[in-house]
């Protein structure tokens, strides 16, 4: 299924995955990117072990399952938590995407959510690789003091640094950003506070949720997706069996 370096997806589980994630030729929402909600969950529906610990739990099949949404999407939306503790990469490891002539432009743009500006991009992978010229630039969207101007990625300094910082407004608004910069598609990768918040905030705006179920409890220590509020409903779910995982897809029930 993988190597150190490659992950491979066959193409027949990408077929049943297909109609669950954006069409490249579109259409797409007219005023904000699609978005596919998507994450890793044990039994007792936990994300991680607990507050600020790295958890793994997809397993080779699922991880090249993620690495084959991340080439449907034009980009990868993490918050800052996942950014900190996990300093991942954000890039495609699939086959396709490596060997392909374009590879940089089947790599998604990776975007952090940072409201309270605690990620820092020394040191990190995802900046490493957009200075490499392997991965795009990140945006980094930070909490707006009240005093400063309002106007989106006004002052972003794309280029040679590997990141670009916008003002945080609210979520909308940042989607709109998004779509203003060619961004068609989005995947929410997480964490839970991401997850939690979308869920029970702007659940009418996702599109589709592709969830891996990993054969595994956390316990009451973990950290959980437990949304609040009018709670959404999904609907032509899908179960696919990926070794010792099963993923779900489903489209939200309107």
């Amino acid at each position: 299924m993988a190597t150190a370096e490659k992950l491979y997806f066959p193409s027949h589980q990408r077929r049943i995955l297909d109609p669950y994630l954006p069409d490249p030729h579109g259409p797409f929402p007219e005023d904000r990117p699609w978005i596919t909600l998507t994450y890793a969950s044990s039994l007792d529906s936990k994300v991680s072990a607990g507050p600020g610990k790295q958890t793994v739990l997809s397993g080779p099949a699922s991880k090249a399952m993620t690495h084959y949404l991340r080439t449907k999407h034009d980009g990868i939306l993490i918050g800052s938590g996942t950014a900190i503790t996990d300093n991942p990469r954000l890039n495609s490891r699939l086959s396709d995407a490596i060997d392909a002539p374009n590879a940089l432009a089947l790599q998604p743009r990776p975007i952090i959510l940072d409201r309270r500006a605690r990620w820092i991009p020394q040191d990190s992978k995802v900046v490493d690789l957009s200075r490499g010229g392997r991965g795009k630039p990140v945006m980094v969207f930070r909490g707006l003091p009240a005093e400063e101007p309002s106007n989106l990625c006004e002052h972003a300094n794309h280029g040679g640094d590997g990141f670009d910082y916008c003002p945080y407004v609210d979520f909308l608004k940042m989607l709109v950003a998004l779509k203003s910069n060619g961004i068609n598609s989005i995947m929410i990768e997480g964490g839970a506070t991401i997850i939690n918040s979308i869920l029970s905030d702007n659940a009418h705006l996702i599109d589709s949720v592709v969830i891996t179920y990993a054969p595994v409890y956390l316990g009451d220590q973990g950290v959980g997706v437990c949304p609040t509020g009018p709670l959404p409903k999904f609907e032509k779910a899908t179960w696919l069996p990926m070794e010792d995982d099963v993923v779900m897809c489903a489209v939200p029930k309107r």
